[in-house]
C-alpha cells in the first residue's frame, strides 16, 4: 500500500509543477503586454531589456505622460501605468494605421502594472483607455515617434 501512495504523491506534485510553469504575470507586477502584435512580452525566465522606460499616469479619463517622452522607431520601450485616478484604467497602444500592437490590461485605483512595447516605425501612435466608456470621454493620448 506505501507503494501506491507514493507514485500517486509523485504525480500530484509533477501536475503541480507543470501548471505552474505556465505563461503569467510575474509577481512584480511587470506586465505581460497582453495584446496581439509587437509587444514583448517579459517572463520570469528572460528578462526583455528595453531601451528606453516611461512611467504614464492614469487619473480620472486622462493619461499624464512624461514631459521627456521621446521614442524613436525601432525601439522597445517599457511603459508602467501608474493608476492614479478612483476607476479602473488600461493602457492600448495603437501604431499609425490603427493596429493594435498590445496593452496594459485594467488595473484598479492606486495599483501600476507594466509592458514593454515595440516601436517599429516613425509616425503618430494612440495610447487608448479601453475600460467602459474612456476613450469617449477622451482617455486618449497620441505620442510621435521619430
Amino acid at each position: 500500500m506505501t507503494r501506491t501512495r507514493i507514485p500517486i504523491v509523485a504525480i500530484a506534485v509533477l501536475a503541480a509543477v507543470a501548471c505552474s510553469s505556465s505563461d503569467k504575470k510575474s509577481s512584480t507586477s511587470s506586465g505581460t503586454g497582453s495584446g496581439s502584435g509587437s509587444t514583448v512580452k517579459e517572463s520570469s525566465s528572460a528578462a526583455v531589456v528595453a531601451d528606453v522606460s516611461y512611467v504614464v499616469g492614469a487619473v480620472d479619463y486622462k493619461y499624464e505622460l512624461p514631459a521627456n517622452l521621446a521614442i524613436k522607431a525601432g525601439q522597445q520601450v517599457n511603459i508602467t501605468l501608474e493608476n492614479n485616478g478612483k476607476n479602473n484604467h488600461e493602457l492600448e497602444v495603437f501604431d499609425p494605421s490603427g493596429k493594435a500592437l498590445g496593452e496594459i490590461e485594467p488595473i484598479a485605483a492606486g495599483k501600476k502594472d507594466a509592458a514593454t512595447f515595440d516601436f517599429p516605425t516613425a509616425g503618430t501612435y494612440k495610447f487608448v483607455c479601453g475600460v467602459d466608456d474612456h476613450e469617449a470621454r477622451g482617455m486618449v493620448s497620441t505620442v510621435t515617434v521619430s
